[in-house]
């Protein structure tokens, strides 16, 4: 199972950049795993979790508070396009979505059984997820409907799906997969990279050529050409690199 913490809060920086102070942040009142969060702006974020987890906060973080959902399915990722509208998927292919602040969570058919590790909306219609046995589904309509675009019976697991716009695509995940596209999703293509057999957890562009690969291991490939050709970064690490954003070419 694929887990990252708090997403948009906590990354691995490529920058010789100081920082200030992190200061810790204790989501109560729940205690379970947290996978994932995104942030609609600097005061309201929602964070995911193991057995139905999904908690809000209106103040950066201050103070946290749960909101309803009633199964108890592991939810893995979150997009939010607005503070009141966004989506959620988990184990079991659920899809949920919200319109209002996450008051209310509502399921939508994602017609797939297995669990979906990752999902990325560009805007209130426009979103992808991604999962078990490599399945990619998109919608053009806010969830009402979704379509199978890739799918592999041989298994393996897509563990992130991100879009840089409404063409250019990449996904990652077992078996040192990445995929790419440049048509939003109608076709996928795989690309070759060499070395151990690592799965690879997460993947950030800034722009249709440059972006960065993390994997379990410490593994960590940049490429300067949309995927065409990877080079292999040295982390000093062996432990597994959950999640990578950038935000420049540096």
């Amino acid at each position: 199972m694929l887990k990252k913490i708090l997403r948009g809060w906590l990354v691995i920086a490529f920058s010789t950049t100081a920082f200030s102070q992190w200061n810790w942040q204790t989501p109560l009142p729940q205690g379970n795993t947290l996978t994932e969060s995104a942030f609609s702006d600097a005061s309201n974020g929602w964070a995911v979790g193991l057995y139905g987890t999904i908690i809000h906060t209106t103040n950066g973080g201050a103070s946290w508070y749960e909101q309803e959902y009633d199964r108890t399915d592991n939810v893995l990722s979150i997009s939010m396009v607005s503070a009141s509208e966004g989506w959620a998927v988990g184990d079991n292919g659920v899809i949920l979505n919200t319109i209002d602040n996450g008051d209310d969570w509502n399921p939508q058919n994602s017609g797939v059984a297995g669990g979906l590790n990752s999902v990325v909306f560009l805007d209130a219609n426009t979103g992808w997820a991604a999962g078990d046995n490599m399945v990619i589904l998109a919608t053009t309509n806010g969830g009402s409907s979704w379509n199978i675009q890739n799918q592999s019976n041989s298994g393996g697991d897509i563990n992130e799906i991100t879009f840089l716009n409404g063409t250019n695509g990449w996904a990652v995940g077992t078996g040192r997969t990445i995929l790419s596209t440049t048509n939003g999703g109608a076709t996928w293509v795989r690309h070759t990279t060499t070395g151990s057999t690592v799965s690879f957890l997460s993947v950030t562009f800034i722009n249709s050529s440059i972006g960065i690969v993390t994997g379990t291991a410490g593994t960590i490939l940049r490429t300067t050409d949309g995927g065409s050709t990877w080079s292999t970064i040295t982390s000093g690490i062996t432990t597994n690199l959950n999640e990578v954003r950038m935000i420049d070419a540096n």
